[in-house]
Formats: structure tokens, C-alpha cells, sequence
């Protein structure tokens, strides 16, 4: 059973959990430059606006605050406070274009969320600052909208949207998040177009932002590109051929997980991922462009092709997606030989 389904939602119909925020992210991303490297796609559905933010989906769950003494108002919350503060900012500059977000709608709230929950304002507003003793400001959507008389009518449209989302009590009530496109359909994309199979083609809309990567920093613009027919070229030719060679088997997380890789279509590797929780397939794809790897549900990880060593070393550092100059692995995958893997009953469940 899956821990969350991927949803889309109006950041306005989410709360806070907690009573502040510090202004930057842990990774030293101040929240003002973050917000201005948010961008926005067209909607669907009842949404006008997609926006598309340089970090991973925030995690909401139906829960209430702790300020209802008996009669508890359930609402839609997120732990993840600065993110969602990130894009309710964006939003509330939107208005009243409807505006929505994706989202992992999680079945339960995790025990050190909720350790950490501490809104005394049932999550409407949030303080900012290092701690609460040196707060230097506070948000609260409702009281940013500048409301332009004339338009009211969008205006109570807008306010409508935010008040259906609230109202939804389950996850499975929220409208489903565009999936993305398998590769076969990018593929037949890319030849319906004319441009052969040569072409760069986007798994997903990339989320790195143009404006916040620096002349320094080792990654590009758009790093999530599929090469079709072609193969690595910037790297030196001994640890491009050991990447390729070596990528396929079988590899454990630090968390023993396990994962089996094998080689797919179109330069590409099929990926099936055994959690504690869940069975999953994805893919591997190469970004020729910048010697990248990039992995996960929504290409949220990557991986250097040559700072690993084509992985000769028996293991593969992934990154987030944002974090351009390799500051914070997320983890590490480990290879698992071959006699281990053919005695693994966990990787006996990917034949």
C-alpha cells in the first residue's frame, strides 16, 4: 500500500504546522530567492496556474490543529513550513488566478511532524525569523491580496477554489496529479516532431530555475534531458564505458533497501526499487549535456557521472535535484555482488 498519492491542491487550502520558520532553507537558500525561481505552467482541471517550484512536493495530510479544545476543525496541513510558505506567497501574487500545486498527500502524519506541530493560530499564519524570540516578520495569505474591486467576480472564483480544497476530507477526493510521460510516449513524441531520434526530450518539466544557477555551478539550466541513439561523450571514454558497464545489477541503499537495475530501451535503465512499505518501477535516464543520471518518480535525483568514477568504486552518491554543487548527498547506493544478489530473497521479488 502506498504511504501518499500524488494530488494537486491551491496552497492557500493548506496550513502550518508550526509557529514560525526560520528565512532560509537548510541547504542556505534564503526563501526570497527561492520564491522568485518558482515558475508557473498552464493549469487543468479548475486551476489556472501549475506552479513549479525548485523543490521536491510538499507532504500534506488531513489533520487538526491543537487550538479546537473538543469541537477540532480538520484541515489540509504541511510540515514542510517553508516550502509551503514559498508557494503560498507565490499564489497569493497570483490571485485571483486559481493557482495549484503538487502535492504528496500522505494516508497518516508522521510521529516527529507531529511532535513538532506548535501553531497557536490553528496553522492561518506563520512568524518568521530565527526563533520566536527574534521574529522579523509574519504571513498570512488572507491579510496579503490586494483585491481589486473590479474584479470580484474572479475574486469570489478564487476564494471559491480555496474553499473546495479545504472542504475535501480525503486524499482521494483531490485531483489527480498529471502523471509524467512514459518514455515511449516522449519517444514517439520526439519522432512525430520531426527531429528523429537524436533529439533532447524532458521527462517532466524541469524544476532546476535558470535564475539560480551560478556561473560556478557544476550543473545546467535544464539537466533532465533523454538522449536517444547516443552515447556519453564528456567524460573520459574509460569511466563513460565503466558507467555504462557498471550501472546494471543490483544495489542497496543505506536504509537496505534494494534495487534492480537492468538496461532498458533507448539508453535508458528500468529501475525496480523494493522499499519496506512497497514495490516500485521507474527509470534511470543519462543526461549527456552535463554527465548526469537522473532517478525517482519525478527525476528528483541525480548523479555524477564522473565524480563517482562510472561507479567502478562500488557505489553511487544521489543528490536532490537542486543541489547544484553537491553539497548534501541524500544517500548512497551500494552494489550488491552477484552471489549475494542470487541469495537475496529481496531481490528474488524483481525476477
Amino acid at each position: 500500500m502506498p504511504l501518499y498519492e500524488e494530488k494537486l491542491i491551491c496552497p492557500l487550502s493548506v496550513r502550518f504546522m508550526q509557529e514560525h520558520i526560520r528565512p532560509e532553507f537548510q541547504d542556505g537558500r534564503d526563501l526570497e530567492t527561492t520564491i522568485e525561481a518558482i515558475k508557473e505552467r498552464p493549469g487543468t482541471g479548475p486551476y489556472d496556474v501549475i506552479l513549479e517550484a525548485p523543490f521536491d512536493k510538499i507532504g500534506i495530510v488531513r489533520w487538526h490543529s491543537r487550538d479546537r479544545g473538543s469541537n477540532r476543525e480538520w484541515n489540509w496541513f504541511a510540515s514542510d513550513n517553508r516550502r509551503l510558505y514559498c508557494l503560498q506567497r507565490v499564489a497569493a501574487a497570483l490571485w485571483p488566478r486559481r493557482v495549484g500545486i503538487e502535492v504528496e498527500a500522505l494516508y497518516a502524519i508522521p510521529e516527529g511532524d507531529l511532535r513538532k506541530s506548535d501553531s497557536s493560530t490553528g496553522g492561518r499564519a506563520v512568524g518568521i525569523g530565527h526563533s520566536l524570540k527574534a521574529l522579523t516578520g509574519s504571513w498570512n495569505w488572507r491579510d496579503s491580496l490586494n483585491v481589486d474591486q473590479e474584479s470580484g467576480i474572479l475574486c469570489e472564483t478564487a476564494s471559491q477554489l480555496v474553499s473546495d480544497d479545504e472542504d475535501k476530507s480525503k486524499a482521494i477526493e483531490l485531483l489527480d496529479a498529471p502523471a509524467a510521460p512514459s518514455m515511449l510516449k516522449m519517444f514517439l513524441q520526439a519522432v512525430a516532431s520531426g527531429a528523429g531520434a537524436d533529439v533532447a526530450v524532458s521527462p517532466a518539466s524541469p524544476s532546476m530555475p535558470r535564475d539560480n544557477v551560478s556561473e560556478d555551478s557544476t550543473k545546467a539550466s535544464t539537466p533532465r534531458s533523454v538522449f536517444f541513439g547516443q552515447a556519453p561523450s564528456s567524460c573520459k571514454v574509460a569511466v563513460e564505458m565503466a558507467w555504462w558497464k557498471s550501472l546494471e545489477g543490483t544495489w542497496e541503499d543505506e536504509k537496505g533497501d534494494v534495487c534492480e537495475v537492468k538496461p532498458g530501451a533507448m539508453n535508458c535503465w528500468t529501475c525496480t526499487y523494493i522499499g519496506k512499505s512497497r514495490t516500485k518501477k521507474s527509470h534511470i535516464v543519462y543526461d549527456q549535456a552535463h554527465d548526469t543520471i537522473w532517478w525517482g518518480s519525478a527525476w528528483t535525483y541525480w548523479a555524477d557521472v564522473c565524480a563517482s568514477g562510472g561507479g567502478q568504486d562500488g557505489s553511487i552518491w544521489w543528490f536532490a535535484e537542486n543541489d547544484y554543487k553537491m553539497r548534501n548527498p541524500r544517500f548512497r547506493w551500494n552494489r550488491i555482488s552477484g552471489a549475494e544478489a542470487i541469495t537475496d530473497p529481496r531481490v528474488s521479488k524483481t525476477k
